[in-house]
This record gives C-alpha cells, sequence and structure tokens, in this order.
C-alpha cells in the first residue's frame, strides 16, 4: 500500500488483491513454506524484473519464503512498475 496508497484492497478466490481502476493489479497468495506476490500482467515487466516465475499466460509471481527476509524495494518497485503499465506509463 505504501507504494501505491491508491489501490483498492479486496479478497478474490481466498487471497488479499489489490486493484487500481477496478482491474487486478497483484495479489498476495499465501502457501505453506511461502507466500507469492502476483502481478496480474507481469509478462510485461519481465525484461525489467527477470526473477518473476510463470504462473500462466500474463500472469507473473515472486515467491517470498517466510524465513528470509522481504525485499521491500523490489516489491514497490513491482507494485509500481504494474499500476504504471496500468495507467498508461
Amino acid at each position: 500500500m505504501a507504494a501505491e496508497p491508491g489501490l483498492e484492497t479486496s479478497i478474490k478466490w481466498g487471497n488479499l488483491v489489490f486493484s487500481h481502476a477496478d482491474t487486478h493489479a497483484v495479489a498476495i497468495v499465501i502457501h505453506r513454506d511461502h507466500a507469492n506476490l502476483q502481478i496480474f500482467n507481469g509478462t510485461r515487466l519481465l525484461e525489467r524484473f527477470p526473477m518473476l516465475d510463470d504462473a500462466g499466460r500474463g500472469l507473473r509471481h515472486l515467491k517470498l519464503r517466510y524465513r528470509q527476509p522481504v525485499d521491500t524495494g523490489l516489491v514497490e518497485a513491482l507494485v509500481r512498475a504494474s499500476v504504471g503499465l496500468m495507467s498508461g506509463g
């Protein structure tokens, strides 16, 4: 939320989803030993963020292990980049 305070939050499919202009931007998906930060337009960000894992036609995710520190700068950059693409940037 610090990266893009205007995002709307909701629960969909049991996950916390952040949307911009009624379009899904990112989601947090909880697993037993890690969480994924899902980027709904992640395929368009692969050149800038090659660490994103494949998760479908447009979706990519960043795997975050619970026992490792979160790179908040990377998470903020991913959120800003995703919303930037949605805003025409």
